[in-house]
């Protein structure tokens, strides 16, 4: 089984895009146009799967949270997703953290396999005496907007009351972005003890609470649930295992990148092989070449590197030629983005 590279639960994909109709940050009659329906989302080598089991590109998941963070009447949107509940909608990965003995190990569950849900999304936790802190954040490149950040952590909230049924006892919440206009919601949904401009997003409990039983605990289901996530986990990995390799490839000689004849070779594939390899994985060369080139162009330019070395580092014929391809991928230019 392949799913492609960079995908998201396709349930979460169709609940987000569900809650949006909703809430009118989007329309029916608009879905076309935007690539948004199910025969534009769904992969029809995947139909025999549950939706549950089922991958969608990621750049949709994006478009999406893209879609909702432009959507002025409601700058809370992230919020309000993050609220809505329903139990037919959760995936794979949410069904799993219901069959745990405790919110302990559902919190576990949820951190090591995150990538059945989203790969770009990264939780982790740390704990002292007293209390335990989990962060958020998602991978730099991929821009997600803050709302996505606010949906998570009050949809986390959600489902550890729902996995308790008790109420969860907020010390403090931390945002990396600026105080917004709409503090008073934030307030609403995780208390009075929000502190903004901090270099991570968190939220701090009672360690106590970890011990929690979950009350819906099934440890057949849990057994049917882990196993079903290895081998979805098990194809995600492989998928990446070669893209890993071109990634190493590339990075050494980011200058003057191998063409596809020499890197087909130095993989010990044909490149008919490796054009079909990629493909199946829903990409292709030239793709990683450009997210690499995005990634360390953005890199550079924070380290005060000079435009005209990250034009020549990156392989460029010059600096013009990169500052198209930066406006082209960011929207702004390099000088733009080193002054922001």
């Amino acid at each position: 089984m392949s799913f492609g590279l960079n995908t998201v639960s396709a349930i979460a994909v169709l609940d987000l895009r569900q809650v949006l109709l909703q809430l009118g940050a989007i329309t029916t009659d608009a879905l076309p146009a935007l690539g948004l329906t199910d025969t534009q989302l769904l992969d029809p080598e995947q139909a025999h799967l549950p939706i549950q089991e089922q991958r969608i590109d990621e750049s949709h998941f994006l478009k999406l949270w893209q879609l909702a963070a432009a959507y002025a009447p409601l700058p809370h949107i992230g919020l309000l997703i993050g609220q809505h509940y329903q139990a037919e909608s959760r995936g794979l990965l949410a069904n799993w953290l219901f069959q745990c003995d405790t919110l302990q190990q559902s919190l576990e569950v949820f951190i090591k396999h995150i990538p059945l849900m989203n790969p770009s999304e990264r939780w982790h936790y740390s704990t002292d005496a007293q209390n335990v802190r989990l962060y958020i954040a998602f991978d730099a490149d991929r821009q997600y907007p803050p709302a996505a950040i606010e949906r998570s952590m009050s949809t986390l909230l959600v489902w550890c009351q729902e996995l308790t049924g008790k109420p969860v006892p907020i010390s403090e919440v931390t945002f990396s972005n600026s105080k917004p206009g709409y503090q008073a919601s934030l307030t609403d949904t995780f208390g009075k003890q929000i502190t903004y401009n901090h270099p991570y997003n968190s939220i701090l409990l009672p360690r106590s609470y970890l011990a929690e039983k979950i009350l819906t605990r099934n440890p057949y289901i849990e057994a049917v649930m882990q196993e079903k996530a290895s081998h979805i986990l098990t194809a995600l990995q492989q998928d990446n295992d070669l893209v890993v390799r071109i990634q190493a490839i590339i990075r050494n000689n980011l200058n003057a990148p191998p063409d596809i004849h020499a890197l087909a070779k130095a993989l010990g594939l044909s490149r008919a092989t490796l054009y079909r390899q990629l493909k199946n994985r829903g990409t292709n060369y030239s793709t990683i070449v450009t997210d690499i080139q995005k990634v360390q162009a953005k890199k550079w330019l924070l380290e005060g590197e000079s435009i005209n070395a990250i034009s020549i580092d990156l392989g460029f014929a010059d600096s013009s030629a990169f500052y198209k391809a930066f406006k082209r991928w960011y929207g702004i230019t390099p000088t733009e983005f080193r002054n922001e």
